[in-house]
Parts: structure tokens; sequence; C-alpha cells
């Protein structure tokens, strides 16, 4: 076997074109597969940083009350904690408070996944009960910004949604549970336990014992509820989800999950026109050494070492490829990585590094290359040798499979185009859809009410309204507020209208519901068409309705002055309050990024229903950080313990909306011009070398009087025959991959026809130049030449 290697080595020397050629393509195919994979099994794959993480299971949201009866009474579980993501303001009184994303834990949840803290102490079961004196850990990076990492900040009293709260501890530099959490308190002091622990919804999370599986957990826990209900009628329940490993389901619920399974299906067929490619050359390659063949054969050599003979350069174009594929690979993941890191949503357990699971992707791909470009080539280089040169080179037989490997790297790409096609269809109808309104001097800032000073209506009420008198009129920059921003989806709520007050609640339609301050629809740059909008003193229930659901449940008749009913998208309406209709306003959009209608929106006042969280809406041609300055002065001199964030542009926000879909049709694009491309390259080669082999036939048609289109036909006919069925292949392959692709990538239910008909003229263009220059370069054949030769 060295020597074979030896040898195929200081042939691959004496063809540095060919070997360039295959390493490279190799090296983007593979390179391409390692890169994603990466992503996958960071996402989908690699355990969670927890001890023994296969035991951790996810038991679904569940009463809170429910939750403490499950710890100690469900035998295939040795504990149970129950985990709430949210946010806290953190406060101090000598700066300005700061919002940082937080999770409300029991006091064994640490203790349940296997964590420790880095300085102080952990939650005892005596800081998580009713009343308890308020403590708080704070994350390694709001330790080290906001205190600049002093050893002192244990035991120190600061304001946690303005409650004055004791540090009991620091949490590890890289530890962010459940997700990107900066902050943990304990479960008790979560506002909904606070307020009404009987209504209280919390996520609960179990430690399986070693012998028990998650179907033997969902069977105690089902029994174990059943006595509960029946204990507990006046507790507020959802059904009883189902019980998996903890990393199953947050895997599912991360946003790029979806596109990086797309990805990795789109690299694989990356990697197949790579192979196809590379095979092709061989067998072209071997062709051309037929006599060698012969040679060896007659001296008695095998099929076998033939076959060996010839594979050893596939081992060796395998190798280099491997080494330059690592390489950029690692570009690949830290390019990628960047992109995910700004989002600022990238769990904490996350992480993109190679590897051993990602390197025994990368021997498997590389041992997949060489059997995929190099055995069967080598293999089929041997069929008919022994015969003559033209035998082997010219024989039909292989050309047969040259074209085959064509055909099937010609209906790849285009699979891959349509792919992304759909993709990117979707993301330039979000970027285009007509929102009803001009965004983009539009500034967006979140707020957020958190801990008990908030926790009745009223409370909220004379925020909102204290702080509508401050800025409704700010200097270049009035703000309004809202429970949304433009193009964003809203809560939805279900509509019963006076015309058909009867209909049973489960049928009632969903319509989009938005709580807004009396100037938000002058601040974002839309009218009212009819009647009037908010006044700010909205005593009675009453609405403003968009355009289009006034013109769905009203057709005809004019809408102001009726009344509707507004009650819960997933339970049955229970409210007998009924809401007047006092005005319609322009179209905004909100839900629907695909063009067409409008989404039907109802608007309450924040009077009538004060919301924990809001968007801060200015309309200025002020930078966003000196906008949010102005507005959270206003707002440090109503509560000094709210703040503002995530300060962003309307435009910006809306395009961090689409990432997902924005993210895969790049990539898809990427990988679909590098399969067209080496598709191209393919079909060059192979019509090029078909050419060179039949130069003697060109010159003698020349010679007796052929015409320039017959020789031009004859030399372009089969590649023209490999692009039409590679354009029938890859159609129908399209339509396939079209309805497995994510609804959440595409938006759509499959690729329209003009997806279709863009890629494939793109694909016939690319095609028929990579067909059409070999036959003409061929056609300027001298025939003199040709028969002085013969």
């Amino acid at each position: 076997m060295l020597t074979d290697l030896r040898f195929a080595a200081r042939s691959l020397v004496r063809s540095p074109g060919f070997a360039v050629a295959a390493v490279l393509t190799l090296a983007l195919g593979i390179a391409a597969n390692v890169t994603v994979f990466t992503f996958v099994n960071a996402v989908l794959l690699r355990p969670m940083p927890y001890t023994t993480p296969e035991r951790v299971v996810d038991l679904g949201r569940a009463a809170y009350l429910d939750v403490l009866d499950w710890r100690g009474n469900i035998s295939t579980l040795s504990d149970v904690a129950g985990v709430q993501q949210g946010s806290v303001q953190i406060g101090d009184e000598d700066r300005s408070p700061e919002r940082h994303p937080a999770a409300y834990l029991t006091a064994n949840a640490l203790e349940l996944i296997g964590h420790k803290p880095l300085r102080g102490r952990a939650f005892r079961p005596e800081d998580d009960r009713p009343g308890a004196p308020a403590v708080v850990l704070l994350g390694y990076t709001v330790w080290r910004a906001r205190y600049g990492g002093a050893e002192t900040i244990i035991g120190r009293t600061i304001r946690v949604n303005g409650t004055p709260a004791t540090v009991i501890g620091v949490m590890p530099e890289r530890f962010a549970f459940p997700q990107i959490a900066r902050a943990w308190l304990p479960l008790s002091m979560y506002p909904p336990v606070v307020g009404e622990p009987a209504t209280a919804q919390v996520q609960a999370l179990g430690r399986m014992r070693a012998a028990a599986t998650p179907s033997q957990v969902r069977a105690d826990r089902d029994s174990l509820q059943k006595r509960l209900i029946t204990e507990h009628p006046e507790r507020d329940r959802v059904p009883p989800g189902t019980v998996e490993p903890y990393r199953a389901g947050i895997s599912r619920s991360t946003p790029a999950a979806a596109a990086f399974l797309v990805m990795l299906g789109a690299v694989g067929f990356v990697l197949l026109i790579a192979c196809a490619n590379v095979a092709n050359l061989m067998l072209v390659r071997a062709s051309a050494r037929a006599t060698d063949v012969s040679v060896r054969i007659a001296l008695g050599a095998g099929r076998w070492q033939i076959v060996r003979w010839l594979l050893g350069e596939s081992v060796l174009l395998a190798l280099v490829a491997g080494a330059a594929a690592l390489g950029l690979s690692r570009a690949g993941v830290a390019l990628v990585a960047r992109a995910i890191a700004q989002t600022g949503d990238a769990p904490y357990w996350l992480d993109f590094t190679l590897d051993g699971r990602s390197f025994g992707f990368f021997a498997v791909i590389g041992l997949g290359t060489v059997v995929l470009s190099g055995l069967a080539p080598a293999w089929l280089a041997t069929v008919g040798a022994g015969v003559t040169q033209r035998t082997v080179a010219g024989g039909r037989h292989h050309r047969r499979w040259t074209g085959g490997f064509v055909v099937a790297q010609l209906a790849l790409s285009l699979v891959l185009l349509c792919g992304a096609g759909a993709v990117i269809r979707s993301v330039l109808a979000q970027v285009q859809a007509n929102a009803g309104i001009d965004t983009a001097g539009l500034v967006t800032m979140r707020i957020e009410l958190t801990g008990t000073a908030y926790r009745e209506p009223d409370a909220r009420r004379r925020f909102y309204q204290s702080m509508a008198d401050r800025v409704s009129d700010l200097p270049g920059s009035p703000t309004a507020f809202a429970g949304q921003i433009p193009l964003a989806r809203p809560r939805e709520v279900r509509l019963a209208t006076d015309a058909n007050p009867n209909v049973p609640a489960p049928q009632r339609p969903l319509v989009g519901r938005m709580v807004i301050s009396p100037n938000y629809i002058e601040v974002v740059g839309a009218t009212v068409l009819r009647g009037r909008g908010f006044d700010g003193s909205e005593a009675e229930p009453a609405v403003l309705i968009n355009e289009r659901l006034a013109s769905t449940y009203f057709p005809g008749l004019d809408p102001v002055g009726r009344r509707v009913q507004l009650g819960g998208s997933q339970a049955p309406v229970t409210s007998d309050s009924w809401f007047t209709i006092v005005g319609v306003v322009a179209n905004i959009r909100q839900k629907s990024t695909e063009g067409g209608d409008f989404d039907p929106i109802v608007y309450l006042s924040y009077q009538q229903d004060p919301e924990n969280t809001a968007y801060a809406i200015a309309r200025s041609a002020l930078a966003p950080a000196a906008v949010a300055r102005a507005v959270g002065q206003q707002i440090n001199e109503v509560d000094k313990d709210v703040a503002l964030f995530d300060i962003r542009r309307a435009d910006e926000r809306i395009a961090y909306l689409q990432w997902a879909q924005r993210f895969a049709g790049s990539l898809l694009s990427v990988f679909a011009l590098i399969a067209l491309m080496l598709a191209a390259v393919g079909l060059y080669a192979v019509t090029a070398y078909a050419s060179q082999q039949r130069t003697r036939e060109i010159g003698i048609r020349i010679a007796l009087g052929a015409t320039a289109a017959h020789v031009w036909w004859i030399l372009t006919r089969g590649a023209a025959t490999q692009l039409a069925l590679g354009l029938l292949g890859g159609l129908a392959g399209g339509v396939a991959i079209a309805r497995v692709l994510p609804a959440e990538l595409t938006g759509v239910s499959g690729v329209s026809p003009g997806t279709f008909a863009a890629v494939a003229t793109i694909l016939l263009i690319v095609g028929s130049i990579a067909s059409v220059v070999p036959g003409r370069r061929a056609m300027r054949v001298d025939p003199a030449e040709t028969l002085r030769a013969e």
C-alpha cells in the first residue's frame, strides 16, 4: 500500500492542476459539513453542563404548589425543582438601575443540576419561603461590570425590583442557567407566586433515579397528579405535558435548531456534488491512462491491485483536502459563532468547539469522501481494460457513468437552489412587506414593571400615566407606549361582536390585541380613519380597531359605536365585559409578514389593561442612545428602580426578529452557489474531455464538409441531454425539499412557480455556458492537422 501511495504522490505532483482542483473541491465540501455539524452538535447533541445530565428531565409547566408537592412523592425521581425565567431591575442608591435577565429557582435547583456559587453560598430552604428576607445570587458579569469584582459584595444589600435584597453569592463566569440569566432569586419571590400561589405556573425539572426511565417518571407523576387534583381543586393547572430529557426539550425550543438541521442537509448535498465532481475527474483521468492499466493487467496484475493503485490518489487527495478543511471549518465556526453571539440570546451552554464527536464526524466524512470520489471510479476504470486505450476511453460504459455523475450534480444543485430560493423569498417578503407606517425613524426601548410595587393594575396604570405626561412631548423625540412594536406578533384574543354574540368561545376568531398609550397612533405615523382615538380619559371600556378588522367583521357597516367582546386565545371567554368601538385606525402590520392582507387588530388603552411589559416608542432623528437618555431621565424621576433596556431602532429590531430566516437564507445561498459552481465545473470538464477525445472525428467531419452547426450539435447534445435530465430531477427534488423545509424558516408551504422558474433559468444559463465553451473550442480544429496526424 505504501508503494501505491508513493506512486500516487508522484503522479499527482506531475498533474498539479488536477490535484489543486480536486483538493479545493473536496476541502470545500468537507469544511462545510464539519462547520455545520459543529453547530448541530452544540445545539442538539452535546450534553448539558450538569452532573449526569442524562438523568435531568423536563416535567413540563405545572402549578407552583403542585411542584412543591411532587418533591419527595415521585418514587422514580430523587429530586424535583421549579424554575421560572424572567428579568430583574438591579439598583443601588448611587447609580442608575440596570435590567438583567434572571431566573427564579427553588432552593434545591442548583443542587439538582450540580452547580455551586463561585463566591458565597447557594439558596437554603429558609430563603425560599413566603415572607423570607429577600436574597439574590449575582452572575459573574454583573459582579465584575457593576461592582468591580469586589469581594465585599457578599452580604451587601442592593435593590432588586425595588426591594432591598442581600447578595449571598456570585455564580461562576459562564454559568447562566437556564439560558441567559445573570441573577437568581428564590422562586417564592416570583411575582405570580407572591400574588396568588394557587394560580402561579412554573417550569418543573426532575432528577431521575439511576434505573428509572422518562416513561416511568411520567406514569408516577400522572398518578400523583390525579390525587392532587382531587385534594386541591382550587389550583390553576394546565394539562400535564410529556416527560423527556431536559436536553431534548431545550434543544427543540432553540430558535436556530431548525436552521442548523436544514443546513446539515444542504451541506450533505454540497459534499455529494463535490464527490461526484472529483469522481468524474478521477474517472476521466483513469480512462486517459488506460494503456498503463492494460499493460499492468497483461503483466499479471489483478483487478484489486489496479483498483488499489488508482485508489491511492483518492486517499492522498482526501488527506490533503481534510487538512485544508479543518482550517476552513475553524474559520467558518468562528465567523458564525460571532454572528450568533451578537443576537444576545445564545444559551450559555452552547459551546462551538470541535470535540471528539466533531472529529469523529470529520473522520467519517473523510472516509466517505474516499469511497464516493475514488472507489467507484477506480473500479470502473478497470472495466474493459486490456483491450485498447480507445475502447476504455471512449466506451459507452464510461460515458454513461460520467454523464450520470454530471446529471446528479445538476439535480442536487437545483434542489439546493430551490430551497435557498424559498427561504430568500420569505425573507424578501418580510423585508418588503408594507408595514403601513414609516419605521425608519422609530426608536424602540423596553420597560418591565416588576416586583411587588407593580403587582396591582392601579400601580401600573399610575406609572404609565405619569410617563405619558412626561414623554409624549419630549423635544425632538415624542414617545408613546405599546405592548408590541410594528411587524412583531402581538398577543391574541378571541373576538365576538354584538352582531354575533352567541358564537361558542372556541369557534370565535383570533385577532391581534395591542395595548397602547393615547398618542401611539400619532407617534408611529398612522391615522384615525373614522371616529376618534384614545383621549386618555376612557372611563368606559373602549377600543380602537384597524381597517382590516372593520372590513372583515363589519362589512359595509360603520363599526363606530358597535361593541365587541374579547377573551383568551386558549380558554373560553369568561368575561362579560363589552368594549365599545370608538374609532377605526389605518392598517399597521403586526403578525403577517408575507404581504397580502393586514392582520385584524384591536387596540386597548393602557388605562384599561396596564401590562407589566411595554415598549417605549419614539419618533426621532436622534441616535437611540440619546433618545434613551432623555426617556430614561424621565423614568428615573418617576421610579428610580425601573430601567430602559433593549434599545434599538425599529428597523434593527425587525431585522433581529427575522434573524433565523436571514441566517438560513444566507448560508443556503452560499451552499447553493458553491454547488452550482461545482456542477458547472463538472459539466465543463466532461464536455471538454469528450470534445478532446473526438478531435480526430471532428477533423474528418469538417474535412468532409460538415457545417459548423452540425459539428457543434454533435459535441454538445450529450451535455444538453445531461442538463435536461438534471433539470427534471432537480425540479422533482425541489418539490420534495420544499415540503420538508421548516415553516418557521420559509413561512410558506412550498416553492412557488416563480422560484422554480428563476432557479431553473439560472442553472440553464450556467450549464449552457459550461457546455457551449468546450464545443466552440473544439470546432476550431484544423482538419489538415488532424489528417496529417493520422
